[in-house]
């Protein structure tokens, strides 16, 4: 090409016509900066393409017939690729960044020790003593039908229990861990412990159990703290129950739930993929 100049107007549409050899191919890709001239210089709005490459793009579009990565794409294919590849990158860019971190970072809920009851002289009626229980990660666990009924069969829960521990865990985040026993024994921990082998995605935790360290006394006052079940599951925030599996069902137990309950903490666990 020798002496090329072309002015385009706004709203003007110019098609280069000729045989082929004649340059047309080669006119763009020098437009676009993809084809160095062997001499002599391309300017686009009086900016050189090789000299200022980013500012002469900026007025300058390109789709081509045929691009060497997709073949097979029309025009407007590419367009559109091009369009969804600005979508994903650029406009929801803060949104799938913060995917991207949850995958490599998992948060896992740390669940605030519920409250003391004293009565007016001082006197402990509700507090919570360390306790082991059994907890299920849901995505860790590769059959959930069969690991509860392997859990029935080894004895650390009831039959009767097992539509109740399925509720609690799908209402949950697949990467929670999720109680469905409380209070275990010594010997609960060993019959696990010997068969822990086939309930992956099962494990002990330690967590804090309520206590009631005078017994009976003003019970009827106190009530007391449950298994959440799918009625509480209905009318309470989820998110503000991860990692615990209680509340307070009657009495000051119930009706002082959110202050007795608290507000969770949290953990970031970062997860390294092989």
């Amino acid at each position: 090409m020798d002496d090329l100049s072309i002015e385009v107007r706004p709203g003007e549409v110019l098609g280069l016509v000729g045989p082929n050899g004649a340059g047309k191919t080669t006119t763009v890709r020098m437009l676009c900066g993809l084809l160095e001239p062997s001499s002599g210089e391309v300017r686009i709005a009086g900016r050189s393409v090789s000299g200022d490459p980013l500012e002469a793009r900026r007025s300058l579009g390109y789709v081509p017939d045929g691009a060497p990565l997709y073949p097979n794409l029309s025009p407007r294919q590419h367009l559109l690729l091009v369009g969804r590849l600005v979508w994903l990158q650029v406009v929801r860019y803060d949104y799938y960044t913060d995917l991207s971190q949850g995958n490599r970072v998992r948060i896992e809920p740390l669940p605030a020790p519920r409250g003391i009851i004293y009565d007016r002289q001082g006197l402990i009626l509700a507090e919570n003593q360390p306790a082991y229980q059994l907890e299920l990660v849901p995505e860790q666990v590769p059959d959930l039908d069969a690991t509860l009924q392997g859990l029935v069969r080894i004895g650390l829960l009831n039959a009767d229990d097992v539509d109740d521990a399925k509720r609690t865990v799908r209402s949950r985040r697949p990467f929670d861990s999720v109680p469905i026993r409380l209070h275990l024994s010594e010997s609960d921990m060993a019959a696990f412990g010997v068969n822990r082998f086939e309930f992956p995605g099962v494990d002990i935790r330690t967590r804090l159990a309520r206590s009631y360290p005078q017994g009976e006394t003003a019970v009827h006052a106190l009530g007391y703290v449950g298994t959440v079940s799918a009625t509480d599951l209905a009318r309470i925030d989820r998110e503000a129950y991860a990692g615990t599996s209680t509340i307070g069902k009657v009495g000051i137990e119930a009706a002082y739930e959110d202050p007795l309950r608290g507000r969770n903490g949290s953990r970031e666990i970062k997860i390294r993929y092989p």
